[in-house]
Order: C-alpha cells, then sequence, then structure tokens
C-alpha cells in the first residue's frame, strides 16, 4: 500500500529520481489523548461534582458595567451566575515517516531481514544495517490528531496529500 510519485526528486548524493514509490513503511504510531473541556450548562443541569459556578459581571451594549443601587442608595454590580460542566473527550495523534524508494520492489527488497543469517558475526549485522539504509532516498514525518483511529492508512495518505510536499502521484493500494 503506497503511492506512485512523478515529482522530481533530487537525493542527497545529487541523483534525480522520477515516478518512484512511497510508504509508510516504518510503523505507524498512535497515541490516545484524553482531552478535558469545558461547556457552559443550564441551571437545572449543573452537578457541582462535575462543574462549577461563576458570578460574572453583566455589561450594557457598549460595554459598562451595570450597577443596581439599593433603596439606601449603595451601588452593588450586577453579576449572573453561570454554570459549567467538565467534558471529556479522547483524541488520537497518529503519526508515522512517509519514505521513498527508487520502486516499490526496492522497498520490499528492503525489509527482508534475512539476507544475513542471525549466527553471522556482528560486522556482517552491520553491513545489513548499511545495506538498507541506502535503499531509502526520502523520509518525510506525517502526523495529524483525529476523532477515531479507523482507516490509520487512509488518514495518513489523506494528510500527506494535504500537505503539498506532493503535487503529482498515482495511488497504488
Amino acid at each position: 500500500m503506497g503511492i506512485i510519485i512523478h515529482d522530481e526528486l533530487k537525493t542527497e548524493t545529487g541523483v534525480s529520481v522520477k515516478d518512484y514509490y512511497g510508504s509508510f513503511s516504518d510503523g505507524i504510531r498512535v497515541m490516545k489523548v484524553r482531552e478535558i473541556t469545558s461547556q457552559e450548562v443550564a441551571e437545572n443541569e449543573f452537578d457541582s461534582e462535575k462543574g462549577w459556578t461563576e458570578d460574572q459581571i453583566v455589561l450594557d451594549a457598549s460595554n459598562n458595567i451595570i450597577f443596581d443601587v439599593d433603596a439606601s442608595g449603595n451601588r452593588t454590580r450586577r453579576t449572573v451566575k453561570k454554570y459549567y460542566k467538565f467534558v471529556e473527550s479522547f483524541k488520537y495523534n497518529i503519526s508515522a515517516m512517509f519514505n521513498s524508494y527508487v520502486s516499490k520492489d526496492i522497498r520490499v527488497k528492503s525489509k527482508i531481514r534475512n539476507i544475513f543469517k542471525d549466527d553471522k558475526s556482528v560486522r556482517y549485522r552491520q553491513s545489513y544495517d548499511n545495506y538498507q539504509r541506502f535503499r531509502k532516498i526520502s523520509s518525510l514525518s506525517v502526523e495529524g490528531t483525529f476523532d477515531d483511529c479507523d482507516k490509520v492508512y487512509e488518514k495518513l495518505y489523506t494528510k500527506l496529500k494535504s500537505m503539498n510536499v506532493i503535487t503529482s502521484f498515482t495511488d497504488d493500494l
């Protein structure tokens, strides 16, 4: 699952590549985030254990404070009681690295871990790491906050396309 990018890319080594393949091939990270916000409610919906009240000063149309005067001539600021409750919601931060490869075949071959057997020396494993490192021609971090974590790949590709980093592409799903 990826896209074929028709834009021209100049690699770090100075080589120009066109019609290359890109995918989210290094894994996707999903973090569930709890958000607590406030919402104004009517007095009959108010619960003191799940909210709070505030006395707010009443202003006229010109933003002047309105005063009430009692029988003895004392002025007091007119206030109105506002009721608030806490609202809990969950969002999902989804992030991944979008990696580009010269072709889809190179991308598939870059993930084969059995090029060097596990019983080989550390020197061979380092050679493997160097071999794999040069197969990727570019990487781009893509992340977004979403209301749910359904269809993660679709959301990441939509986010990538909206970033306007890639202008000409074909879906290769």
